[in-house]
């Protein structure tokens, strides 16, 4: 392994971590960054005043706890709102109209204060920061919580648009021609940028082959498995051409006092480092440690450049594989979103059988039930993006379950048995516990389930059709594809495949 063009083979992890920290970042200024929102107000700003006089109101009904003056502070944030229209700060108006929903909703009415919310998320979403409509939308949910109308249709789109927009909080631009992959994803590809986000003290391993320009770009997290690394990264090479890879490192933030003690930004490296070193890769940039890492990233494979942006384009299984953070424990090998050398396909998602239990625990919940489940007080952001996770996972996952439950009904029916209705639930109540791909794609990754109940699930017993002893052993080891694809199944375009 090369750092900056010099063999590093016999340095210790340690320091080759220093090596690294010596090298340029490749980032340069932040051209692509458009930083916070920051609220500018004319000396004479009406908003200003109605904002003012509302929070005035709103320390009287603290002190009194005079509902009166709880009335007279939403009126005057609403009043606020609307001058802020007209003085043309959005970002204050999206606040305002904010902070007078949620006293509409303390002062019990839910509707009215559903309307309101709704307009403040969409003006945040249409703002340069629409990373607000994130806190936004936990007290959106609040508020259909308490009118018992939680599960109102009028929320799904909202949830689902700021769930795409989650990766905006803090403020970079759009990248809209760049592939997102997620946490513990790489993605492939020789022409289409891909990138990542939220990299804090993950690591963002960027690798290149100069010959071909085959990229990767790989989110590596504490759970990452080596294995699954060295296997990503020897899918960048030709078999015999033993080029020099070209490699960038980004990411191992120390965000926290916490982190820091834990030392997972420096494992994650480690672990990274002791992959890189069994092949010939020189690393040409590092930008490790800072406390203001960029947290997202994109790679060219064109150029091997990187920038700070968001990668706008993400696909479906993306963040279905995301949402496995919420059923999943232990390692797990990095999964391949996407290889675009091989197949525009996006790869569908493996689900073992411990992530399918806990799925069928969410799948018996409400969308209130899952509020309840995930509440956090002090984060309404991140309580609104695990419900939208948890309603992703498990709408994904009975959309291949019902797929097979169906192949289920079509073979019993054509069984003709009298006794196909109970052969019929035997087989599913087995299905609902086995592992299954899920996702965009996943009828053909679960091809060996379909042709186990096609030919061998049923059998002819002493007392007529029975459900095979042996083909429910072979559902429940069902097994995800090998390295180096992990949960790839290949898929080749119309000119062959590369």
């Amino acid at each position: 392994m090369l750092i900056a063009g010099k063999s590093v083979d016999g340095l210790s992890p340690e320091q080759k971590i220093d090596a690294l920290q010596k090298l340029p970042s490749a980032i340069g200024d932040k051209t692509t960054f458009v930083g916070q929102y920051n609220i500018q107000h004319k000396p004479e700003s009406m908003s200003l005043a109605f904002a003012n006089k509302a929070w005035e109101a709103y320390s009287l009904y603290q002190q009194t706890n005079d509902s009166t003056h709880l009335e007279d502070g939403c009126s005057f944030f609403l009043k606020a709102a609307e001058q802020a229209q007209i003085e043309n700060v959005p970002t204050h108006q999206a606040q305002c109209l904010n902070n007078g929903a949620q006293m509409l909703r303390v002062l019990r009415r839910p509707e009215q204060a559903i309307d309101v919310f709704r307009q403040s998320i969409a003006l945040a979403l249409n703002t340069d920061a629409p990373f607000l409509a994130n806190s936004y939308m936990g007290n959106l949910q609040r508020s259909f919580f308490e009118s018992d109308t939680y599960d109102d249709p009028r929320v799904e789109e909202l949830r689902r648009q700021i769930f795409e927009a989650h990766g905006h909080n803090r403020g970079e631009a759009n990248d809209n021609s760049a592939y997102r992959i997620g946490q513990n994803e790489a993605g492939f590809s020789s022409t289409h940028k891909i990138g990542s986000d939220y990299v804090s003290e993950c690591v963002c391993l960027m690798l290149r082959n100069p010959k071909t320009n085959r990229t990767m770009l790989a989110h590596i997290d504490a759970m990452t498995t080596p294995e699954s690394i060295s296997a990503c990264i020897a899918n960048v090479s030709v078999q015999g051409d033993n080029t020099t890879l070209q490699c960038r490192i980004l990411g191992a933030a120390r965000r926290s006092e916490e982190i820091k003690n834990n030392q997972k930004d420096i494992k994650n490296l480690e672990k990274t480092i002791t992959c890189l070193g069994d092949f010939n890769v020189d690393i040409l940039s590092a930008q490790i440690f800072g406390e203001e890492q960029p947290q997202c990233v994109v790679i060219d494979p064109i150029d091997f450049e990187i920038t700070q942006a968001y990668p706008a384009k993400s696909l479906q299984n993306t963040d279905l594989a995301e949402s496995l953070i919420l059923v999943e424990i232990g390692e797990r090998p990095l999964r391949t979103a996407f290889d675009f050398d091989v197949s525009n396909a996006s790869n569908p998602v493996f689900l073992s059988g411990y992530p399918v239990s806990r799925i069928n625990n969410l799948a018996t919940k409400t969308v209130k039930q899952l509020y309840e489940k995930y509440e956090d007080p002090e984060s309404p952001s991140l309580q609104a993006y695990d419900v939208e996770r948890a309603v992703i996972l498990r709408n994904t996952y009975k959309q291949s379950l019902d797929a097979l439950y169906q192949a289920v009904d079509q073979k019993v029916l054509s069984l003709g048995t009298v006794h196909g209705e109970d052969l019929s639930r035997g087989a599913k109540d087995v299905l609902k516990k086995c592992p299954l791909y899920a996702g965009e794609n996943a009828r053909k990754a679960n091809q060996e389930i379909y042709n186990i109940i096609d030919n061998d699930l049923f059998v002819q017993g002493e007392g007529g059709i029975k459900i095979s002893d042996a083909a429910l052993e072979r559902l429940r080891n069902f097994k995800s594809a090998p390295a180096p694809s992990w949960t790839t199944i290949e898929y080749k375009n119309e000119s062959g495949g590369r």
